[in-house]
């Protein structure tokens, strides 16, 4: 899925009770694309960010830790050059 329609899918899915339970992404040309399953679940608090770089993803996940989330599945992938 593009970034566009991966985040469609998100709002839709995740207003339907269902949470990302695996995701990847990877880079086509020098477009990003997202691959994701779902499982529909009750359960803690979660979040979810795509498309982060570095610094900006170990803020999140420090700030998240704080707060008291745990790291259930991270996709790294290399985008530019």
């Amino acid at each position: 899925m593009t970034t566009a329609q991966y985040q469609q899918q998100f709002n839709e899915l995740a207003a339907q009770g269902y949470r990302v339970v695996k995701v990847s992404g990877w880079r086509a040309g020098n477009e990003p694309r997202f691959a994701a399953i779902w499982e529909k679940t009750d359960g803690p608090a979660w979040q979810a960010r795509h498309q982060m770089l570095a610094d900006g993803y170990q803020e999140e996940f420090d700030r998240l830790l704080r707060d008291g989330y745990r790291l259930r599945d991270v996709s790294g992938y290399h985008m530019y050059d």
